[in-house]
């Protein structure tokens, strides 16, 4: 699965970068750790807008705005659209998130939004067999 870097600071004050699950120090040697994060605006029809924040909140997105939009349609009438605007670690959009969302909206827009201290420890899994 594709992995995004991580900014890891020690306890020793030594800083590192960290794109590697297994490279992660151990808990007990970490300060902060802080993860890249995007802005993403997110336009998609009213009747979606459930489904696209329940998607955002299930991937850490944090809500900034949101704004109705209304657009003419062809016959006269107008189609009411929301523009969502959110923070979301990168680590939660690299994998399927855009397909998911491409079914409810009209796309994504994104852009880097630096990197946000993150609650990140290793967890290794042993198995007995």
């Amino acid at each position: 699965p594709p992995t995004v870097p991580y900014h890891v600071t020690l306890t020793s004050g030594e800083e590192l970068v960290v794109s590697n699950p297994a490279d992660f120090p151990e808990s007990e040697n970490v300060a902060v750790t802080s993860e890249p994060t995007v802005t993403a605006t997110i336009i998609a029809p009213q009747q979606y807008l459930g489904a696209v924040m329940k998607l955002c909140m299930e991937r850490r997105g944090i809500q900034t705005n949101i704004e109705t939009m209304t657009a003419p349609s062809a016959v006269g009438s107008s189609e009411s659209r929301v523009k969502l605007s959110y923070i979301l670690p990168l680590a939660e959009i690299v994998t399927d998130f855009y397909d998911r969302l491409k079914q409810l909206s009209s796309g994504l827009d994104y852009e880097d939004a630096g990197y946000t201290d993150s609650k990140v420890i290793k967890l290794n899994i042993l198995l007995n067999g």
